[in-house]
């Protein structure tokens, strides 16, 4: 089965179904949201066609879909404030100054620190921070394993 990407315009130029999902996948998991024509700056004039959300429904399984829909609102105007549930893992708004952010998905509605999701549920960030401090003293092996502990993959990176 052929494809050829829609939006920007259009394209002319055509891919086979696995390869275009291919690319896409490769491209989208590493938090590019703008993927032009793969033949772009292979012609004198360019391919002005880019894969929009349509493209990528139509190409790539639903988790890709997730993710592309999620490094559009994470890159987007509004990305610096946008924080993901540590429970269900939605997307909500932070404001600028509070350090609470109330998860928007009506099912979850789980309240998390902005800054460190729920690794301190229940202590105040300071209170947090002063055990992070004095724990980083110790030695480099307990470091580790309380840093793996207490974080999570970077939603871009991984």
């Amino acid at each position: 089965e052929m494809y050829n990407l829609k939006g920007g315009g259009g394209c002319q130029h055509r891919y086979c179904m696995s390869c275009m999902k291919g690319w896409l996948t490769v491209r989208i998991t590493e938090g590019d949201i703008v993927n032009g024509c793969p033949m772009a700056g292979s012609e004198p004039e360019g391919c002005p066609a880019e894969a929009d959300e349509g493209d990528v429904i139509a190409t790539c399984d639903e988790e890709v879909v997730k993710a592309y829909r999620k490094f559009k609102v994470i890159k987007g105007p509004k990305g610096h404030l946008m924080r993901e549930c540590p429970k269900c893992e939605t997307l909500s708004e932070c404001s600028g100054w509070r350090t609470e952010v109330l998860c928007t998905n009506p099912e979850c509605g789980y309240r998390f620190c902005k800054d460190h999701g729920d690794v301190h549920e229940g202590r105040s960030c300071t209170e947090y921070c002063w055990e992070i401090r004095h724990h980083l003293a110790g030695d480099a092996a307990k470091d580790d394993e309380y840093v793996q502990k207490t974080s999570r993959p970077c939603p871009v990176c991984n």
